[in-house]
């Protein structure tokens, strides 16, 4: 795999879900690219301010399920504290640990324009690779 030319993500159309493809240059930059994208899916590219941080911390056994559980500790705060995260500061991320301060803002429905409701990220169709200076992951979500 060719380095990317830019850290990005794509939305992925799918009968029943929403995916996100998303490349970067290192594995900080592919947590807080799908981090972004997951935002795009909820606020529709609306701006988030960063008002309030939050710290994030998730343990797993390997990169994918890493993924997972980053984007749904994102999800949860934005279904529990209708939190929306702008901008992230890893502490650490490695093979197995996360750990970050997300800077984002509650939602202000005269300032966020909702698109889809997400109500979980899921293993269907979860890839997660590095190579070339790299890294490219695909994951879903249910809508």
């Amino acid at each position: 795999m060719a380095p990317p030319a830019q850290d990005g993500f794509r939305v992925l159309e799918h009968p029943s879900d929403t995916g996100l493809e998303v490349v970067a240059s290192s594995w900080e930059g592919l947590l807080r690219t799908a981090a972004n994208g997951l935002m795009h899916v909820i606020a529709g590219g609306s701006e988030i301010r960063p008002t309030e941080s939050r710290r994030i911390v998730v343990v797993a056994p390997d990169r994918e399920m890493l993924l997972v559980r980053w984007l749904s500790e994102l999800l949860y705060l934005y279904d529990a504290e209708h939190f929306l995260a702008g901008s992230v500061r890893f502490e650490r991320a490695d093979e197995h640990e996360v750990v970050a301060e997300v800077a984002g803002e509650r939602i202000d429905p005269a300032r966020h324009a909702l698109s889809l409701d997400v109500k979980a990220v899921t293993y269907h169709g979860l890839a997660v690779e590095s190579g070339g200076g790299g890294w490219r992951a695909r994951v879903f979500l249910d809508i």
